[in-house]
């Protein structure tokens, strides 16, 4: 089974990647802020936290974070998935020696970090511009994917997309994550966030090993 990290600061595509993966080749996606997102769903008092640190751009604490991947990776073990990836975790480097002191009484190991490289200002152009229908999931981006106008009046955007806390993510991404890329050595291949999504995919796809011709 193949064990990959997509690193990557928010917006980088790193979620439009992941769910390829699984549609087309049945990995299983554990993303962070999916995690997080349903235990401030929930309403308990852990989500309500999460909730407090969300709302002022901060990052969720390494002791819950790894708290909840510890949960989700025990689902794992019985899996026949192909793959599994991780997305947005690690984010520090305690999360990272955690991550490998789950994994190795598994005997699993990391099979390839992506970093997924975005510069603040595209990545403030891409999030800033996100809408979401609350109605059925839908997202939407006021210049990449306009919504309908019957659609417009329901549109929510996500406390976190706003210009001052984007900015506020990216520099403590740039302290806490970049220092992952030096930790992952030869296990880390560098993504132009840049270059066309079918481009990316295939540079992905070829590192684990398969093609896109057979998705």
């Amino acid at each position: 089974m193949n064990i990959v990290i997509f690193l990557g600061s928010a917006g980088s595509g790193k979620g439009t990647q992941s769910q390829y993966l699984k549609k087309e080749w049945g990995y299983r996606h554990i993303s962070t802020g999916d995690l997080l997102r349903e235990e401030m769903a929930r309403g308990s008092s852990l989500g309500e936290t999460i909730r407090l640190k969300v709302d002022q751009g901060d990052l969720v604490s390494d002791d819950i974070i790894i708290q909840m991947i510890d949960q989700t990776i025990q689902s794992l073990v019985a899996t026949n998935a192909k793959g599994v990836i991780f997305d947005g975790f690690p984010r520090t480097m305690d999360q990272a020696v955690s991550l490998q002191s789950l994994l190795e009484p598994m005997g699993r190991s990391l099979t390839k970090v992506f970093y997924f490289d975005l510069a603040l200002e595209e990545s403030l152009r891409r999030l800033s511009g996100r809408r979401i229908d609350p109605r059925d999931g839908q997202i939407y981006h006021e210049a990449f994917n306009p919504p309908p106008p019957e659609v417009r009046p329901h549109l929510t955007q996500r406390s976190d997309d706003f210009p001052e806390k984007i900015s506020h993510r990216y520099d403590i991404f740039l302290k806490e994550t970049m220092p992952l890329l030096d930790y992952y050595g030869k296990a880390l291949v560098p993504l132009d966030c840049s270059s066309p999504i079918d481009q990316i995919t295939s540079t992905i796809l070829s590192e684990l090993g398969v093609s896109s011709a057979n998705a």
